[in-house]
């Protein structure tokens, strides 16, 4: 009898032999597969988003500027230096618990992603080697930096537009009363004037990159918002949370201006970004006009706001970032 159940026996044993080589099959393409999606989504070198930024020459003897970048999350890029138009920038100096958490390996990051981080870096310029000088009528722009990582890795980014300015605008010309913003994309200016004035007009600043996702009303007492259509951009249409904290006024794109103001006038400024875009603001929203006087004035209302960037916006911009470079 045992004779004659040995091929059954024999059999059995190829049967488990199959089905381990195949199981050792199904696992190692399984690995293969994971390992060349991994390697798929490695970035060849760290992708900068765009900044758009306003400054000006202060006292202090360096100016600084905090640029945003994806890097992958194996081998994080560290910036070690960069340059712009022969002009040395370096990593703000560490402060005691950055010091802590580089000596206990904890990555430093803004935001966390599958493959990748967001990664910020704190660039100071001396303001001795700008090719500008404070009081002065010239601008310092850029919009690319050479980017020197600490495992020797130069590359130039494309950063969006930042603009410095020799001279300060005169911000005496109103009396700020009430200032606040939120993480939730708004912010929003009170102030009253400090002589008669005339404003000619209110505009943003890089009007061809940041316009379309500003939005930005006027509120006077002399202004009855019934004479004017509402002209909402489609992104704020869409947006409950931003119409929830509601905008008194009149959208400055409305035929307003010129508008006349006496002496100790109120006015009310209310801002709202796109939270949807991918850059990053630090500029003032411009009003200019001219005094009773006839004298130019032009005041900055100082805005700063970040994006918020979810897995597939992460996704998306790396997929365009490759496209453009032929990956």
């Amino acid at each position: 009898m045992r004779h004659k159940n040995r091929p059954h026996a024999l059999e059995g044993c190829r049967l488990r032999e199959r089905i381990l080589w195949g199981g050792l099959v199904i696992v190692i393409l399984s690995w293969t597969g994971n390992y060349l999606y991994f390697q798929a989504q490695q970035l060849e070198q760290p992708i900068f988003l765009e900044h758009y930024y306003e400054t000006s020459m202060r006292e202090q003897d360096t100016i600084e500027f905090t640029f945003y970048y994806l890097s992958n999350k194996r081998n994080p890029s560290e910036v070690l230096y960069v340059n712009v138009d022969g002009v040395d920038g370096y990593p703000a100096p560490e402060t005691d618990f950055q010091m802590w958490t580089t000596t206990t390996n904890v990555p430093q990051y803004e935001q966390e992603f599958s493959h990748h981080y967001l990664k910020s870096v704190v660039l100071q310029f001396q303001s001795s080697f700008l090719p500008i000088k404070k009081g002065s009528d010239v601008i310092w722009s850029f919009d690319k930096i050479d980017v020197t990582f600490k495992d020797g890795q130069t590359i130039t980014a494309d950063i969006g537009n930042v603009k410095v300015y020799g001279d300060e605008p005169d911000y005496e010309i109103f009396d700020e009363q009430i200032s606040s913003s939120s993480n939730q994309h708004w912010s929003q200016k009170s102030m009253v004037t400090t002589q008669p004035l005339t404003i000619e007009e209110i505009t943003v600043p890089f009007p061809k990159e940041v316009a379309k996702d500003v939005y930005v009303k006027l509120n006077l007492t002399q202004l009855p918002s019934s004479k004017y259509e509402e002209d909402e951009p489609e992104w704020f249409e869409d947006l409950v949370d931003l119409k929830r904290n509601k905008m008194e006024g009149i959208s400055i794109a409305a035929p307003i201006f010129p508008l006349s103001l006496k002496e100790n006038d109120w006015l009310q400024l209310s801002m709202r970004f796109n939270p949807n875009r991918e850059s990053y603001y630090d500029f003032g929203i411009e009003m200019k006009g001219t005094t009773d006087e006839n004298n130019p004035f032009l005041y900055k209302a100082p805005i700063i706001d970040s994006p918020y960037f979810s897995q597939q916006k992460v996704d998306d911009i790396i997929k365009e970032h490759q496209g453009v470079n032929g990956r």
